[in-house]
């Protein structure tokens, strides 16, 4: 690999962003629809009282649909916080022992995430069915009664949520039929380059004549030290399509994250925001009640945003002198923030995004003041992003 030297950077002083203002961003965000589901709810008693029971009906749909996003996600992410809080405050407790980072690990008793994968699909399929009733509701009566044929298209919407219900009771299937599986460690911590000991447990009935194989992968990593230096993953190489650029020279290391990094993810979020964007104009077009197409509008400006994010952020890590400075910005490196060595305590790589079944990595820096700073994002491959964090934990000397 060619050793470039790194050039001199003169910029912008650094500028520090915290977990807080991101929940307050995504507060923000979910007033809105928390509001428009209070209003569509005194609105559907109101008409309920009036007996006017169509557009009762019609409304208390819409509560149910804004304020299941509004309050829903305000719960959540009240409870998001608390574990949040409650993990920074263990590993404060514990710097050195990670296994007790986490209630299952310290316990020994790790269950798999077949809940949590079959709560998503259920709420999702609910709240995508009920804002697409509404659009059809309104698309056929318009088609029917008011001369508009092309509102038949309405009826796209609630065949998509017809085939996440499907998915969702075929995952609820599954679940009664597979229950959840357990691992119970005997061996508490788990210990790199020793062995492990332990049980899996099934909650079902199946009794194979065969009997049931497990399968334990361990990948095999090098790490070569001379004094304080290291050079973990030695025996690693970035996947061949990874357009991730890594460059190192006597200076330091600078590690460029591209636009468009993943295509594959931005174009099935660009889809899906098409097609919400389709569901606004359905819904303008039909002259649903102004709530509805507001409350969408707002939505799809969330997804909008995640789409320029895939296509265009770009993100630049330069790390040199004891010195880590990132940049982030669309299609260029903006203003940068920039940490020392001394206010760093770790660089991981954790999970940042998830595309059906493919998980995405970003990687992070753990500053020793509790908070964070996302280095790079949406790394598909995990042991790139492990690498790219120990390459830069390499260049900081930590």
């Amino acid at each position: 690999m060619a050793q470039p030297t790194l050039p001199t950077n003169q910029r912008k002083a650094p500028v520090q962003f915290s977990s807080r203002m991101a929940t307050g961003c995504v507060v923000l965000f979910l007033l809105p629809f928390a509001a428009a589901g209070t209003f569509c709810a005194v609105q559907t008693m109101r008409l309920a009282h009036a007996g006017v029971w169509r557009d009762a009906i019609f409304l208390g749909i819409g509560a149910l649909t804004f304020g299941g996003v509004g309050f829903g996600g305000l719960a959540g992410m009240r409870v998001a916080y608390r574990r949040m809080k409650e993990a920074e405050a263990l590993q404060a407790s514990h710097p050195k022992e990670p296994w007790l980072w986490r209630r299952d690990w310290a316990s020994g008793r790790i269950a798999d995430t077949t809940q949590d994968t079959l709560l998503a699909a259920w709420i999702f399929a609910t709240l995508w069915n009920l804002i697409s009733l509404p659009s059809a509701y309104l698309g056929v009566r318009a088609a029917l009664y008011e001369g508009k044929p092309a509102a038949f298209m309405a009826l796209l919407f609630p065949l998509a949520g017809t085939w996440l219900l499907v998915r969702a009771i075929k995952a609820t299937l599954r679940y009664r039929k597979y229950g959840i599986s357990r691992l119970e460690l005997s061996t508490i911590p788990g210990v790199i380059g020793h062995s492990l000991a332990g049980s899996v447990r099934a909650t079902l009935d199946l009794h194979p004549a065969e009997g049931f194989q497990l399968t334990l992968t361990c990948v095999r990593r090098v790490t070569t030290r001379s004094g304080k230096s290291s050079s973990p993953l030695t025996a690693y190489h970035q996947p061949a399509g990874s357009r991730i650029a890594v460059t190192t020279s006597r200076r330091g290391t600078e590690i460029v994250f591209p636009a468009a990094r993943n295509p594959g993810a931005a174009t099935g979020l660009t889809a899906f925001t098409f097609i919400w964007c389709g569901a606004l104009g359905i819904q303008l077009y039909l002259h649903a009640p102004i709530i509805f197409p507001i409350v969408t509008a707002l939505f799809g400006l969330l997804l909008l945003i995640g789409v320029l994010d895939l296509w265009l952020k770009v993100s630049r890590v330069t790390v040199d002198a004891g010195t880590v400075t990132v940049a982030t910005g669309y299609l260029e490196p903006g203003r940068e923030r920039k940490l020392t060595a001394a206010e760093v305590a770790d660089v991981v790589a954790a999970i940042g995004m998830q595309a059906g079944k493919t998980v995405y990595y970003d990687v992070v820096i753990r500053r020793k003041d509790g908070k964070k700073t996302t280095a790079g994002g949406s790394v598909r491959d995990k042991r790139e992003a492990e690498w790219l964090a120990a390459a830069i934990k390499r260049s900081l000397g930590i």
